[in-house]
């Protein structure tokens, strides 16, 4: 068991997040809102994301005349087109009541079982968990399978609970006790436990110091396999570890507790997130100098000797603006991780963004900044970001008081991060008879819309010299260009030549230089080798130029590899 609390000014000290050069940002591929949009509904209040499925909430959704009703929209990719996320489904509890808000906070989504929280239920006094299933009741049907409460738990209150959903288990957090005790527990419930399909409770148990009232009502909860991490915001602000079989077969015990940074409000534990050996905690109220209450997010990594999470690095806006709460929502997996700042003022106030961290962005075992992503069509109080969902290469965003149809009606967005690559350099470049040896180089940003931006640069080249750049799709190679040849063909068959170029500079000086723009000549050029590009395209490139009396008559420079960005 570990007992953690670490200094601000050793995070200070921690590399914040900063754009790397020339990042492939997302691309945003849609926006939509509920099939039966209205003003005041939120859409996209709460979302979840697995595979080629979405959850989106709209809690304050007003079904039949009655308001505060709330619906859950299951979404499916290319459903109604290539591209498009078509709504499969729409979900109410079976006993619906006015002032439900259902959907409201959280969903959870795996597989084919979807999770989604009523924050009111009239017949307990209480909150209520509704499990929906897949295929329940015909082919792509959502039906409702079973509905929880918090497992005979006294003032269980799951009105103010969070949980979350991973394979066949789900962590449930409690928020009510025994008045003058303690508040705070968890409960464990697991598919098949009891019977086929039935979602038994497991066991129920206490945080190691729970509170002794009620006060820290938002708390998150992120399940990952074996490992359960939960937050509680202030004014308690600590993010409690637990480890299942620890302590006896089935048994969660308590691994660690991750104190807040500082005796300051930050809202530590607002947010967290696991995958595998990473923790991230959202601070949003965390004091970034001249931007107030920007936010912030810690990132741990477990060390595999002690078993426990050790701070790595804090994760902030680069260019932070007052109130962002960055770090209000977070969504993660092995190798991404979004966070969302609803209260970020680019475009007004609560305009709204998120923010794309990679591992090895800037670095071997660091985590950079992707891309700031905002909405194409962000506008004042909108608070894209308050919602997140990742799953692979897309990420969901909601912004649920986004106006229209009337206001604060809401909107969810779909971006794809692409499977990109910055410019690499490969494969070894020849050496001319007057000792030259051509360095390909880039700057800017390959892109299938852009007309302009992608320099290449061939420097070293024999002055006076004629050449030009040829690129593929197929793959690097490294053959020798001719029978002793110092060059090597760095680029497979099939290729593209972009047109001859002259060098320039002084015959028998190695000054001359290739130049090309490579987004310019893909431009105009429409039937090229790979053309239309749609984003995502690997390419491999190399400059040839003639040097009489060489072997082949001709140098080639080194390799470059790069991706082609939306």
């Amino acid at each position: 068991m570990g007992l953690e609390r670490w200094s601000l000014r050793a995070a200070l000290l921690l590399a914040c997040g900063e754009l790397a050069d020339a990042q492939c940002p997302p691309r945003e591929l849609l926006r939509r809102s509920g099939s039966d949009a209205a003003a005041q509904d939120q859409f996209g209040y709460a979302l979840a994301l697995d595979g080629d499925t979405a959850l989106a909430s709209a809690p304050y959704n007003g079904l039949f005349g009655q308001a505060g009703l709330g619906a859950v929209y299951v979404l499916e990719r290319n459903l109604g087109g290539p591209g498009a996320w078509g709504e499969r489904a729409r979900l109410t509890p079976a006993d619906i009541a006015p002032q439900a808000f259902f959907g409201l906070r959280r969903v959870a989504l795996e597989g084919d079982i979807a999770v989604v929280r009523r924050n009111w239920d009239p017949l307990t006094l209480d909150g209520s968990l509704y499990v929906f299933e897949r295929d329940l009741g015909g082919p792509h049907a959502w039906g409702q399978r079973t509905k929880l409460d918090g497992g005979g738990a006294t003032n269980s209150t799951l009105a103010g609970s969070a949980f979350a959903l991973d394979g066949d288990r789900l962590a449930v957090w409690l928020l009510g006790g025994t008045p003058g005790a303690s508040f705070g527990r968890i409960a464990i419930f697991e598919r098949h436990l009891g019977g086929a399909n039935q979602w038994g409770l497991r066991l129920r148990f206490a945080l190691p110091d729970a509170p002794v009232s009620s006060a820290s009502w938002f708390t998150s909860v992120a399940l990952d396999g074996d490992r359960l991490a939960v937050g509680t915001a202030a004014p308690y602000e600590r993010v409690h570890l637990f480890e299942r079989n620890l302590g006896g077969a089935d048994a969660w015990g308590h691994a660690q507790t991750i104190l807040a940074p500082s005796p300051v409000n930050t809202d530590f534990g607002w947010s967290v997130a696991l995958a595998s050996e990473l923790l991230f905690i959202g601070a949003p109220l965390t004091f970034v100098p001249g931007a107030s209450q920007s936010g912030a997010v810690q990132q741990f990594e477990r060390n595999t000797t002690s078993g426990l999470f050790e701070l790595v690095r804090q994760l902030a806006p680069n260019a932070p603006s007052g109130d962002a709460r960055f770090g209000a929502s977070l969504a993660l997996n092995s190798n991404r991780c979004v966070v969302g700042a609803p209260g970020d003022d680019e475009f007004g106030a609560q305009t709204g963004s998120a923010w794309v961290f990679e591992r090895d962005v800037g670095g071997p075992g660091a985590w950079g900044l992707r891309a700031r992503v905002l909405a194409s069509d962000a506008s004042s109080f909108d608070n894209f970001g308050a919602s997140l969902a990742l799953d692979g290469a897309t990420f969901l965003s909601g912004a649920p008081t986004r106006s229209g149809p009337g206001p604060n009606a809401g909107s969810l967005y779909v971006f794809e991060v692409l499977d990109w690559a910055p410019p690499a350099s490969y494969c070894t470049a020849g050496t001319s008879l007057n000792g030259c040896s051509a360095q390909l180089s880039a700057s800017g940003l390959a892109s299938a819309s852009a007309s302009s931006g992608f320099a290449l640069s061939a420097s070293g080249v024999d002055g006076a010299r004629s050449g030009l750049f040829y690129f593929g799709l197929s793959g690097p190679i490294a053959t020798p260009f001719a029978a002793g040849s110092s060059s090597y063909r760095c680029v497979a068959a099939p290729y593209q030549r972009c047109g001859v170029l002259a060098s320039g500079g002084t015959p028998g000086a190695c000054d001359g230089a290739f130049v090309l723009d490579w987004n310019a000549f893909r431009a105009a050029h429409p039937l090229a080798l790979g053309a239309p590009f749609l984003g995502g395209e690997p390419i491999w490139i190399q400059a040839w130029w003639r040097d009489s009396g060489a072997p082949g008559n001709a140098q080639l420079s080194n390799g470059l590899s790069f991706s082609v960005c939306h």
